[in-house]
């Protein structure tokens, strides 16, 4: 029951990373915070043994990594799809065919794909969309927590998603309006 303890403590610690990092203005603060909670999370998963998702945030650590001491040039992004398709394959083989299995191969995807991308909003839309996939997971094993630290994941990044398109809108308006009036 100790390891059990120590490991709900330890995904609690990877979990609080993970929601504040939705508040971070960069793209790189969030892939730091990012790497923070991965290793959390994977710590976690260890203590409880579960081959998949120790996977999952192995690589997910690992991707983060890659793309952070690189700038995403077309070797980074080949590496990184290497990377990629090896860590599918490896969740598909330590998966037992269930739905959970699949859906983290297709989070995983997403966050993949969320970290490649040179645009702040695109990079939101899709850890959004790897937050929804995650969600779903944690209605199926029926875990609160999965499903209410994912959530505020999403609704936060979806709040700078808004903030950040309101402001670029502004900005847009303001220098239409500076060309119009010279």
């Amino acid at each position: 029951m100790d390891i059990y303890i120590t490991a709900q403590i330890t995904g609690f610690l990877g979990y609080i990373f993970l929601t504040s990092a939705p508040n971070l203005k960069s793209q790189e603060k969030i892939i730091q915070m990012d790497i923070l909670a991965c290793f959390f999370l994977c710590l976690q998963w260890i203590m409880l043994e579960q081959p998949t998702l120790i996977i999952l945030n192995a690589l997910n650590l690992s991707i983060s990594l890659f793309c952070l001491n690189t700038n995403k040039q077309t070797i980074t992004q080949r590496s990184v799809m290497v990377i990629c398709l090896v860590g599918c394959v490896a969740l598909i083989s330590v998966s037992k065919g269930t739905i959970i299995d699949i859906l983290c191969v297709f989070s995983f995807l997403l966050i993949v794909t969320a970290k490649l991308s040179n645009n702040i909003i695109i990079f939101r839309n899709f850890s959004i969309m790897a937050g929804s996939v995650f969600v779903i997971c944690g209605i199926i094993v029926a875990s609160l927590p999965t499903i209410l630290f994912n959530a505020l994941f999403m609704l936060l990044h979806l709040r700078k998603t808004h903030d950040t398109g309101s402001y670029l809108l502004r900005t847009q308006s303001r220098n239409k309006k500076l060309v119009c009036t010279s």
